[in-house]
């Protein structure tokens, strides 16, 4: 068992090294993860800010009190209407 670990240890390692050797010599993979860190700040910054502001602000007196606002949000029945 411990022989495996070590292996798979020395594997994950290996893998590590292959992916900084990676971006260390191409311009283009780091031009390319420059674009998707970006383009995780901004889907972030904008799912944070505008999409789940009530869930992610603290108003609320206590955890269970949270537990049960967003428990119900999800529970309740939404108005859609049915044009059948």
């Amino acid at each position: 068992m411990a022989n495996f670990i070590i292996s798979f240890f020395k594997a994950f390692a290996g893998v590590l090294l292959n992916v900084y050797k990676t971006f260390r010599y191409s311009r283009l993979a780091r031009a390319l993860l420059i674009i998707v860190i970006i383009k995780f700040s901004i889907f972030y910054g904008f799912f944070k800010a505008y999409l789940y502001p009530r869930h992610l602000k603290p108003k609320w007196e206590s955890e269970q009190h949270r537990i049960e606002s967003v428990t119900e949000d999800l529970i309740k029945n939404s108005n859609t209407n049915n044009y059948d």
